[in-house]
C-alpha cells in the first residue's frame, strides 16, 4: 500500500517527474462548475474510483508563499499564491462572465504515473479558497488563491440592527460586538420607551456585566437595571442622566473565552471545525496566557481581530496544508532546532529594524474617553483619570543600550489588546528584549531544503559567509515554495 512515508521520499528525490494537479470550482452563469487542471498531461487511472481527464494548461512556475510578521510588522500574504493557465485556444474566453472569488480550490501534486488515491495520500498542497481570477493577456489566464486563512477574509459578522427598534438612528447600523474582558464601552440603545431604555451591548450571549455606570456613577443591576445576558443586552428602569458606559465580559459559548487564543480560537472555530485549527493555539496559550477585551460598534474584518489579539502578544498565525497555526517570535538562540539548511544556492543578510532602548505598549483600552465634564461632580479623582485617555501605558527599559547603540530609539507606542498591567509590562519587556540589540534578516534559497519547513520554526543555518560557518538558529519568517523545481526561499531572522 502506498503510504505517507512513500510520497514524502518521492519529494526528496529531484530527478522524479513531477505534476501538479488543480481541483477549483466557479460560477458559470448558471450553476457551480469543476474544473480539473494539471501541469502535465493527467487521466485518472483505471483502478481509480473516479474518472477525471486533467487539463495540462498550468504554467511549470508554480509557487506557494508563505509568511508571518517579525515584531511590530503588519500580517503578510500568507498561505498564498498564484498560477497561469495557458489561454492561447481562447478555450476559457468564457470565464470573463464567471465568478470565482471565495470559491473551494484544492491543489495536490505526485508523480504524472501514479493513481488519483496516491496524490492524496499526503495533505494536500492547498486546501482553500479563490481570491482572484483575471486575463493576463490573450494567452494568459492568472489565478490567485489562499489556503484556509482566505476563510477567514470577512467581516466578524454583518448582522444589523433590526429596522424594527424604537430608536431610529441605530435602525440597520452594525450590531455591535464584545469578545473578552471590555472596559468603559458605550451601549447602544434601542428603545428609549421601554421603562428607562432597553440597550445592546453584544449580539448573542455574554457572561455578564460587571459594572454599569452613568456620568460615571456605577448603577445596583437589579435595583437600576436588569441584564439579559442571553442577547447581550439590559434595560434601565429609569432613563440614564448621561453617558452610559460599562465594564463587561463579553461573548460567551459553553465557556467564557478571555486569554489572546482562546478569543482567537472562539472566532476561527466558528468559520473553520476544530480539527483545522493546530494544537500550537494550546503552546502559545501555555505561554502567555493573557487576557484581552475588544469592542466594535462598526463592521471589522476577522483578519484584522486576529491581527490585533495576535500582535498584543508578539503572536502569529498562518495557515498551512488547511489547518490554521499559531505561535510567537522568540529568540532563535535559545530554542531548540527543528533541522539543518546548508548548500544554499544564494544568500544575502542585512538588519533588520531599529534598535530599542525603550518601549511602550498601551493596555486596557477604555472603549469611551470622557472628559470632566462628561461625569457627575461626585465621580472620584481617579475615576476621571482613569477615563480620560483611551489607553494606560506600559514603558520597558535599558538605558546602557545607548552606551553601545547611539542611534538606538524610543520606539512608538503600540497599542495591545491586553488587560492586565502585569501582562502587559512582561510583554513590553519580553518585545524589549529582543529588540535592544541588532538584529539581522537573513535571506537564502536552498535546492534541497525540506518542503515540509513552516514558517515561525527554527532551524539551523550553515554558510561560509556572515559568521555563519558554525551555524546559527534561525526563526522563519517568510517561506517561498517552487513545487515543479523543489526549490526553497526562505528568510528568517537572528
Amino acid at each position: 500500500m502506498f503510504s505517507k512515508q512513500d510520497h514524502e521520499n518521492w519529494q526528496a528525490k529531484l530527478d522524479q517527474p513531477r505534476c501538479i494537479l488543480v481541483l477549483m470550482q466557479g460560477w458559470n452563469g448558471f450553476n457551480v462548475q469543476d474544473f480539473y487542471f494539471s501541469s502535465v498531461p493527467y487521466q485518472t487511472k483505471a483502478t481509480d474510483s473516479i474518472k477525471i481527464g486533467f487539463d495540462a494548461r498550468l504554467d511549470e512556475d508554480f509557487t506557494l508563499n508563505y509568511a508571518v510578521p517579525f515584531l511590530g510588522e503588519t500580517r503578510q500574504d500568507s498561505g498564498m499564491g498564484d498560477f497561469i493557465l495557458d489561454n492561447a485556444d481562447g478555450k476559457f474566453d468564457y470565464w470573463i462572465d464567471c465568478y470565482f472569488k471565495g470559491y473551494p480550490i484544492h491543489i495536490a501534486w505526485g508523480d504524472p504515473n501514479w493513481e488519483l488515491e496516491q496524490f492524496l495520500v499526503n495533505p494536500l498542497l492547498l486546501n482553500g479558497v479563490i481570491e482572484n481570477v483575471e486575463f493576463v493577456d490573450d494567452n494568459k489566464i492568472s489565478v490567485k488563491f489562499a489556503d484556509q486563512i482566505g476563510n477567514l477574509n470577512k467581516p466578524i459578522h454583518e448582522i444589523t440592527i433590526s429596522n424594527d427598534v424604537q430608536n431610529e438612528s441605530v435602525r440597520g447600523t452594525f450590531s455591535p460586538l464584545a469578545f473578552g474582558h471590555i472596559r468603559n464601552a458605550e451601549p447602544i440603545l434601542l428603545d428609549a420607551h421601554e421603562q428607562g431604555g432597553r440597550y445592546k451591548w453584544h449580539t448573542g450571549q455574554v457572561e455578564g456585566i460587571i459594572s454599569l455606570k452613568d456620568r460615571g456613577v456605577e448603577l445596583i443591576e437589579n435595583i437600576d437595571f436588569t441584564a439579559e445576558n442571553q442577547k447581550g443586552e439590559f434595560v434601565l428602569h429609569s432613563p440614564a442622566t448621561g453617558s452610559l458606559t460599562l465594564d463587561g465580559k463579553g461573548a460567551k459559548d459553553v465557556v467564557f473565552p478571555e486569554t489572546i487564543t482562546q478569543i482567537a480560537f472562539f472566532l476561527i472555530s466558528n468559520e473553520l471545525p476544530n480539527s483545522q485549527i493546530d494544537t500550537g493555539f494550546a503552546n502559545v496559550e501555555d505561554t502567555k496566557p493573557y487576557q484581552a477585551g475588544l469592542y466594535f460598534v462598526d463592521k471589522t474584518n476577522l483578519l484584522d481581530v486576529l491581527d490585533a489579539l495576535f500582535t498584543s502578544i508578539g503572536g502569529f498565525y498562518f495557515s498551512d496544508l488547511g489547518v490554521m497555526k499559531a505561535g510567537l517570535i522568540v529568540d532563535p538562540v535559545s530554542q531548540a532546532s527543528m533541522g539543518i539548511l546548508k548548500d544554499a544556492i544564494d544568500i544575502s543578510v542585512k538588519p533588520l529594524g531599529e534598535v530599542y532602548w525603550r518601549l511602550k505598549l498601551g493596555y486596557n483600552k477604555n472603549n469611551k474617553t470622557q472628559s470632566e465634564s462628561d461625569l457627575a461632580p461626585t465621580v472620584s479623582t481617579d475615576m476621571k483619570a482613569s477615563v480620560k485617555d483611551e489607553y494606560l501605558t506600559v514603558v520597558s527599559e535599558d538605558q546602557a543600550v545607548k552606551t553601545i547603540y547611539k542611534r538606538a530609539i524610543e520606539g512608538e507606542q503600540q497599542n495591545t489588546c491586553l488587560i492586565s498591567k502585569q501582562d502587559a509590562q512582561a510583554e513590553a519587556n519580553a518585545q524589549l528584549n529582543i529588540r535592544k540589540k541588532t538584529r539581522f534578516e537573513v535571506t537564502a534559497t536552498f535546492q534541497n531544503a525540506p518542503l515540509s519547513i513552516l514558517v515561525g520554526t527554527i532551524w539551523t543555518l550553515y554558510d561560509q559567509r556572515y559568521g555563519l560557518r558554525s551555524g546559527k538558529n534561525i526563526q522563519l519568517l517568510k517561506i517561498t515554495k517552487k513545487l515543479t523545481t523543489n526549490e526553497v526561499q526562505i528568510t528568517g531572522w537572528f
